[in-house]
């Protein structure tokens, strides 16, 4: 399972109003990834929360993955979510 933590546009800007909106309707921010990570593919994040609902990206560019984090750079966005429990 995963926790989005960061939302910024390309410049590195982050995306307030998005993640505001995002906090409103999934307040924890945790989901599962559908599909394993891959490039050319889309970041299609399942909310785990009683919603039913998905955030599907833009294609992804890059994606970068360590230990605690995977950072997903996608045509609009970078994405930084945190592995939990």
């Amino acid at each position: 399972m995963y926790k989005i933590i960061n939302i910024t546009d390309r410049a590195g800007n982050v995306k307030e109003t998005f993640i505001k909106e995002l906090r409103q309707m999934h307040p924890d921010m945790k989901g599962l990834l559908l599909y394993p990570l891959s490039t050319a593919q889309r970041l299609c994040f399942v909310w785990a929360d009683k919603s039913e609902k998905m955030l599907r990206t833009s294609p992804i560019e890059s994606y970068k993955e360590d230990v605690y984090t995977v950072t997903v750079i996608t045509e609009n966005s970078i994405y930084t979510l945190e592995r939990v429990k």
